[in-house]
């Protein structure tokens, strides 16, 4: 079938499956018009120059999910889409206020590296030792390591890129009571990236270094040699999932952290 009809037919079924559902919900999803009026103009956009990777549709189609994923719950009372944060003149993507009263602020990212050839990156970083000591990140060359490593660099670099941006909005929002959390969500295909990356990203964050994770040592290089500090304000980091072309989500975690293996 023509990739366009694919395209079409996707975002057909997101109206009929999940617009529909927001628009009779739209009571407890606050500014439900302006999300859908933003998935409306990426669709247009790209019908007027359609691309392969349709990304700007993708992007909308995540934050649709997302949203529908917030009213399903049952802890949520209502959810609020691009609400101003207070002390900036920033948004953020979504505000969730749970049953209990609580408030739980999300930033939303997609994550879609291109499939580009880095393999002297990799060869580079393994021969300088840029990877944590103790450590091996294996790519085979003839099975496209190249594009696998860019990749795993490029999808590394976002996760480091969006964190410090959440923490700068945070950074400005005046007495944080309590009851008030900040979550990042990162959006993926589980193909250019997966859940364990980000498992390691969260666990270096959170324990300000890990033995296994392939990046620690040198995201710890660059955030010195450019005088960065991670703050570590963000509660929690969540990881969605959407195969290419499916009009639903395949996963959501929530709190993502390395498994721990039980204790004898």
């Amino acid at each position: 079938m023509d990739h366009h009809a694919l395209v079409h037919g996707l975002v057909n079924e997101v109206r009929a499956n999940t617009v529909a559902y927001l628009q009779v919900n739209q009571t407890r999803l606050i500014r439900c018009v302006s999300l859908i009026e933003r998935f409306d103009a990426a669709y247009r956009a790209w019908s007027e120059q359609p691309t392969l990777n349709a990304r700007q549709i993708t992007e909308t189609i995540n934050e649709l999910l997302i949203a529908k994923q917030f009213l399903q719950d049952e802890f949520c009372a209502s959810v609020e889409y691009e609400p101003p944060l207070d002390g900036s003149e920033k948004s953020i993507d979504f505000l969730f206020h749970t049953t209990e009263g609580k408030r739980i602020f999300y930033d939303v990212k997609t994550i879609h590296p291109e499939d580009r050839d880095r393999w002297e990156r990799y060869q580079e970083a393994t021969e300088e030792g840029r990877f944590t000591e103790g450590t091996q990140l294996i790519l085979d060359k003839a099975w496209d390591g190249g594009v696998l490593a860019h990749h795993r660099f490029a999808s590394r670099q976002k996760f480091l890129e969006h964190t410090l941006e959440l923490e700068e909005k945070i950074r400005h929002v005046p007495n944080r009571q309590d009851g008030t959390y900040f979550r990042m969500v990162f959006c993926g295909d589980g193909f250019r990236w997966r859940l364990d990356q980000l498992e390691d990203f969260a666990d270096t964050y959170f324990r300000r270094g890990s033995s296994w994770d392939h990046f620690a040592k040198m995201q710890a290089h660059h955030l010195s040699t450019h005088g960065l500090t991670l703050e570590r304000t963000i509660e929690s980091f969540c990881y969605f999932e959407r195969r290419y072309l499916l009009s639903e989500l395949t996963k959501f975690v929530c709190d993502v952290r390395v498994p721990r293996l039980p204790r004898d």
